[in-house]
């Protein structure tokens, strides 16, 4: 199946600006420092450095936001602005043997296997050959950019999302175990028990949990109790100190409806009321849509790979902590159904997903004009997605149009 030529020319034009903005923000100053003073790899040195905490028995340092700090400043660079570790322990599971590896090493095979997700989750399958000509594209694409700019670990979950959807009825132990390994990052696996409720996969769910149980159990005997009472007990009240706050670099990127009001000057109290009532409605919207998939031989082609979508749309719209590179999970879904959908969506849905698929650097520079660019980019994206699920679905599995019982709508004689 070809790729459908607007997405061809969006691919390509996203290159050169993408590649701009990235050069201001995050080029490269003598002595390893970007022009924010953050070294190369920005938040994979907070992943290198809890690695290696964890690996060499300092565990009381990781958690500790002063120690973590100084710990940093003492491995890369004294004038390293300040980063906090903010993940549970079951993350030190992965960054602890790869801390192991001199940080130039670890940071290529970090960037090297998130980049292999993000391929492997767009381009696998029969027609992955056909659409073998968009990878130079892609690589220099917006999110991919700001992926190895920052160091982040958006393309592994977003693969873990994709995955999860795709094989959720065909796989559905699997699926469970991979939505399980989604929790080492907690706030994006919120919407996954509502998803497996209405889908009434309670194989998936039982599987979700074992992992995500095991997943503490381990880090338990690997580290102890201590790193798990102060990350609940200093690091999530920091974070949500981070977040009432507002203050710094962090905040223009950040992509939910909560900071979209807070931009337009909506005080916090109101913008988090209003987060929570646009999560409740994203949580409902999607359990309704998603409680039925039939299965169809198309798999990802078909309602899986739009219900891979949406989820991974209403994934950062739920919480009201999400940022710009955490866009790779909605823009990797969005553009692996998209690439594999039989026939063409509505072109309002074709122009949110490509919105969505620009905007993950030039949204941080529109942010200075008080204009939430990110924000409403993946809202946008979300409600065109929910529209076409909607659509999509099959007539049988739509509630009548009015309360009243379907045999009462029905002829008579």
């Amino acid at each position: 199946m070809a790729v459908p030529e607007p997405w061809r020319l969006t691919v390509r034009l996203g290159t050169i600006p993408s590649l701009a903005i990235a050069l201001s923000l995050f080029g490269g100053l003598p002595g390893g420092l970007d022009r924010q003073g953050y070294f190369v790899g920005r938040d994979f040195v907070i992943f290198w450095t809890a690695g290696r905490l964890a690996a060499t028995g300092l565990l009381d340092q990781i958690y500790d936001l002063g120690a973590f700090q100084a710990a940093m400043r003492a491995l890369f660079t004294p004038v390293q602005p300040f980063m906090n570790f903010s993940y549970p322990p079951t993350g030190l599971l992965v960054l602890a043997p790869l801390a192991r590896l001199p940080y130039g090493a670890s940071y290529l095979l970090w960037q090297g296997a998130g980049i292999a997700c993000f391929l492997a989750t767009l381009l696998g399958g029969k027609a992955g050959p056909r659409r073998a000509g968009l990878v130079p594209w892609l690589l220099l694409s917006p999110i991919v950019v700001l992926e190895v700019a920052i160091g982040q670990a958006g393309f592994f979950f977003a693969a873990l999302v994709v995955g999860a959807m795709r094989r959720l009825d065909r796989q559905p132990l699997l699926a469970g175990a991979m939505i399980g390994l989604i929790s080492v990052k907690p706030q994006l696996g919120l919407l996954f028990p509502l998803v497996l409720i209405a889908r009434q996969r309670w194989d998936a769910f039982a599987a979700a949990a074992v992992t995500t149980l095991g997943l503490i159990g381990l880090s338990l005997l690997a580290f102890g109790p201590e790193p798990w009472r102060a990350y609940l007990a200093v690091t999530l009240p920091f974070q949500g100190e981070v977040i009432t706050g507002m203050d710094g670099f962090y905040t223009t990127l950040m992509t939910t409806p909560y900071a979209g009001l807070w931009w337009v000057g909506v005080p916090v109290p109101a913008a988090l009321a209003v987060q929570g009532a646009v999560s409740l409605i994203v949580a409902g919207g999607v359990a309704w849509l998603v409680r039925r998939d039939p299965a169809r031989p198309d798999g990802p082609e078909g309602a899986a790979g739009l219900h891979a979508a949406l989820v991974a749309a209403g994934c950062i719209l739920v919480t009201p902590y999400c940022l710009s590179y955490d866009l790779a999970i909605p823009i990797t879904a969005a553009l692996a159904w998209r690439l594999r959908c039989p026939a063409p969506p509505p072109r309002a849905v074709d122009l949110a997903l490509l919105a969505l698929f620009l905007v993950p650097l030039l949204g941080m520079i529109v942010v200075a004009t008080r204009l939430p660019l990110l924000p409403l980019a993946a809202a946008a994206a979300f409600a065109a997605l929910a529209a076409e699920a909607y659509r999509a679905a099959p007539p049988a599995s739509r509630p009548p149009r009015s309360g009243r019982p379907l045999a009462g709508r029905l002829p008579v004689g």
